[in-house]
């Protein structure tokens, strides 16, 4: 059978949770109001400590370029959409 995703607001949550749905073999589409991927880490936070357990001095904007990374070569869409 096949499954769709579709994930809105793409911050970290989602681009990892795209990516899992991914290896379970599921077609995703991301939507979000913002004009880049990443949410509050790439906006708000980019130089902050991200506070993932595991990667002790990992900034907002380096998790989001990681996980980024894992997804982009993923068969998926990306929507930006002003919901404001």
């Amino acid at each position: 059978s096949e499954f769709l995703i579709l994930r809105l607001l793409v911050g970290a949550v989602g681009l990892f949770a795209a990516f899992y749905a991914h290896m379970r073999q599921a077609k995703v589409n991301l939507i979000d109001s913002l004009p880049q991927l990443g949410g509050q880490p790439a906006i708000l936070y980019p130089e902050k400590n991200s506070g993932v357990p595991g990667f002790t001095n990992l900034t907002g904007e380096e998790l989001i370029e990681r996980l980024i990374d894992q997804v982009k070569h993923l068969k998926q869409a990306y929507i930006s959409m002003r919901l404001y």
